[in-house]
């Protein structure tokens, strides 16, 4: 009530020019000082930080790629990256959003962290030595042969086990770490397609994998600068808490992310390497702009799981942010796509523009199912979450394999399922508000049926 009136009073107070000491000076600077202590704010700010140095650096290693190596071996790169991506994916077990929420109220906090780190390992591992055994993987030998083998199953392996030392950072609110991390290994990413130009066709895909040795070797070093300590161990009891929840954050996550995943291999297959590198471009780049709302829907999570009674804020907050950053740089990236694959080649200004204009498009949806998301997870409906992303996974992949005709097509088919998500995630956001009367600290409690229950007994 103070503080409605307190602003009343300053919305009525006619306008003046602010001199240092004054009572006005003094409010924008107590303003400027709360917004930095917000940790919301503060973590948010460090991840859009990685992302947009990440996102740099990961363009100008994208253009050292298309001048140093050919249209082949960058389709096949991409081939091998995006199946390799969707093993450590899948070795996460869902636990990208569950160990923000439940790390922090933990009372094994070593023996939770060794665990899911060393059960990631082993699944990427072991994932990757399937997947290397299959058919399928036959054409990715032409990538240095006998070479592949060593580099595919170590770099899979670290990038899933990067995952989770991200997870504890952004669960313990230290989003600075992983700033860190990203600037490290993006200026390795940046030096590797020249350093590893020797091994002819390998060389693309060496240079890639690279960066998941850095990235994990940065962020066991500033995991153990924290305090803690990194080794092998499986322990059921650390993880009983939020097995339940992870199966179903595994399973819808898996879900959502096989498109992004399983797209590139379906355009190799279907329409060549070079399709696929052009495909790879346009899907690298909207990679990198999503990361944006993205890393806001990492930080609310962590923050809703410290904070339960300022969710309503926290969330009105990520709305703001979120939009105060997508609005202007998908503008901007729309209108300077051809300036920016112009720097790639001619062949990728033409054949990348359209598909890259539609998933730039596509991201404004992107940005809306970020939050709406993050409040299913909030409400643990994982069961929701699930059924939606595989409405998406059966539109997108199902239209590229069959209908399909070239990497346009593809992004067309991609935009659908985003339409699809976007009206399913807002329409069962609004129905798990409802069912707690609005009430968000509510969210993820107990069912309302067996809230009425307990009142009906307490009340007899």
């Amino acid at each position: 009530m103070t503080a409605s009136i307190a602003e009343a009073s300053l919305a009525t107070r006619p306008e003046t020019i602010s001199q240092p000491g004054d009572p006005d000076s003094r409010s924008i600077t107590t303003s400027v000082r709360r917004l930095v202590r917000e940790s919301l704010f503060r973590n948010t700010a460090f991840l859009v930080m990685n992302v947009g140095f990440g996102a740099v650096c990961g363009f100008g290693t994208l253009a050292m790629l298309t001048r140093f190596y050919s249209v082949e071996a960058i389709g096949l790169t991409t081939a091998a990256m995006s199946a390799g991506g969707l093993i450590a994916s899948f070795s996460q077990f869902g636990l990208n959003y569950t160990l923000p929420r439940f790390l922090p109220s933990s009372t094994q906090r070593a023996a939770l962290i060794n665990t899911v780190v060393t059960v990631s390992v082993v699944a990427a591992a072991l994932g990757a030595c399937l997947f290397l055994a299959l058919p399928t993987a036959s054409r990715l030998y032409a990538l240095g042969g006998v070479i592949l083998v060593p580099v595919f199953i170590v770099s899979t392996s670290l990038n899933a086990a990067s995952a989770q030392l991200d997870n504890v950072f952004i669960a313990d609110r230290s989003a600075r770490n992983v700033t860190i991390a990203t600037a490290v290994s993006s200026a390795t990413r940046l030096a590797a397609p020249a350093t590893f130009i020797f091994l002819g066709l390998a060389g693309a895909f060496v240079a890639q994998s690279t960066t998941a040795v850095v990235t994990f070797i940065v962020l066991v070093v500033l995991l153990v600068r924290q305090g803690d300590r990194l080794r092998p161990m499986v322990s059921l009891d650390a993880t009983r808490e939020l097995r339940r929840f992870s199966m179903g954050a595994y399973v819808g996550g898996q879900l959502g992310s096989l498109p992004a995943m399983l797209l590139p291999l379906i355009v190799l297959s279907r329409f060549g390497p070079g399709q696929s590198a052009y495909w790879y471009t346009a899907m690298a780049i909207a990679v990198q702009l999503n990361q944006l709302p993205g890393s806001v829907a990492r930080a609310l999570l962590a923050e809703a799981a410290h904070r339960p009674a300022e969710r309503r804020a926290l969330i009105r907050r990520s709305c703001v942010l979120i939009g105060s950053v997508m609005s202007p740089v998908l503008v901007i990236a729309y209108f300077a796509a051809p300036l920016g694959l112009a720097v790639l080649g001619h062949h990728y200004s033409v054949a990348s523009l359209t598909p890259l204009r539609l998933l730039i498009v596509a991201g404004v949806m992107t940005s809306i199912n970020y939050v709406t998301g993050t409040i299913l997870y909030i409400a643990k409906k994982t069961l929701a979450i699930a059924v939606i992303n595989a409405a998406d996974a059966v539109i997108v992949v199902g239209l590229a394999a069959a209908l399909a005709r070239n990497s346009t097509d593809v992004a067309v088919y991609w935009l659908i399922g985003e339409a699809v998500q976007l009206v399913l995630f807002a329409a069962y956001a609004a129905w798990s508000l409802r069912e707690v009367h609005g009430r968000w600290e509510a969210l993820g409690d107990k069912r309302p049926a067996e809230r009425t229950k307990e009142r009906c007994e307490a009340c007899a």
